[in-house]
């Protein structure tokens, strides 16, 4: 059901220095390349656009998801009622302040990466090869078995539901495995201080390839994915349980799971939302037969399923 008019699209377009583009297919705008259209995706230029968008949304009781470059989310394929924020295009500046790096949401984890190393800073190694921007690996607190983005943020500057801006300290944002303070409220990063330590540009030169080797040979990169589909449970991993069922290959329509890694869920062509959230299901139930274990979701689903 659309919660936008035409009337409502264009007061919007006033309001916005950037694209806003009604009926948006977000298919477009997904690593998984599944989604049905948004009433109206908004593509922002600059921090007041945020801000009036996210007045606007507000004042009209109208529905707002934001997502940065789409690499952690399953779109369904009714697409989503109201407007759909994306951060790409806004906050893409990162400077180095002594051992800080200060950046921008919309920057990608690879060029945070590279502003350190170019800097002979070390502490967002874990998160090489990660997809998506810096935004989106702080609100999931993305990582890998070596550490979590959470592990070095000093601040974080967000902008709430009211358009206020506020600064939030490491404390405030609550990292857990794979969770923030990100995941329960509506505010949208606009900023980070990474504290980041000195150390020789060649150790973290040696620690980046290794981890981007071990990335690629253990990740089916070549194929449409959003990543890992669902968290690992406490001392053990999700995709080492999914691959003892013997369920890599296992396909729905266009959706399949990995023969490269049994946590990834990979678009052979044509997938749909349906088809991920039926294979999602299958994995779940048979994983809880087989080993007790209730396996929670990494994957961002838009809109939120409604609780069973």
């Amino acid at each position: 059901m659309k919660l936008l008019s035409m009337v409502e699209v264009k007061k919007l377009q006033k309001l916005v220095n950037g694209d806003v583009l009604p009926e948006e297919p977000l298919y477009l705008h997904t690593s998984l390349r599944i989604g049905g259209p948004a009433d109206v995706l908004v593509i922002p230029r600059d921090i007041r656009s945020v801000y009036n968008v996210v007045v606007f949304s507000r004042e009209h009781e109208i529905p707002l998801y934001v997502i940065g470059n789409g690499t952690n989310v399953l779109v369904r394929d009714e697409g989503v009622p109201g407007i759909v924020l994306k951060i790409s295009n806004v906050l893409k500046r990162a400077v180095v302040f002594k051992n800080y790096l200060i950046c921008g949401a919309s920057i990608s984890l690879s060029y945070a990466l590279k502003k350190a190393l170019r800097h002979s800073l070390s502490g967002l190694e874990a998160c090489a090869g990660i997809p998506g921007t810096i935004g989106g690996a702080i609100a999931m607190n993305a990582g890998s078995k070596e550490g979590c983005i959470g592990d070095v943020v000093e601040k974080v500057v967000v902008m709430d539901e009211s358009g206020n801006v506020r600064v939030l300290s490491r404390v405030d944002c609550k990292f857990r495995y794979r969770e923030s303070v990100f995941q329960e409220s509506n505010f949208i990063i606009l900023q980070a201080v990474l504290s980041l330590r000195r150390e020789k540009r060649n150790v973290i030169i040696r620690r980046v390839k290794n981890r981007l080797l071990r990335r690629l040979s253990s990740q089916p990169l070549n194929m449409p994915s959003a990543g890992c589909v669902f968290k690992n449970p406490p001392n053990c991993s999700a995709g080492e349980l999914i691959d003892r069922l013997g369920l890599k290959g296992l396909r729905i329509g266009g959706a399949m799971v990995s023969h490269v890694h049994a946590n990834f869920i990979v678009n052979i062509g044509g997938a749909t939302a349906k088809d991920v959230l039926s294979l999602i299901a299958i994995i779940r139930d048979k994983v809880y037969e087989r080993f007790s274990i209730n396996l929670d979701l990494e994957l961002k689903i838009i809109p939120p399923l409604e609780p069973e």
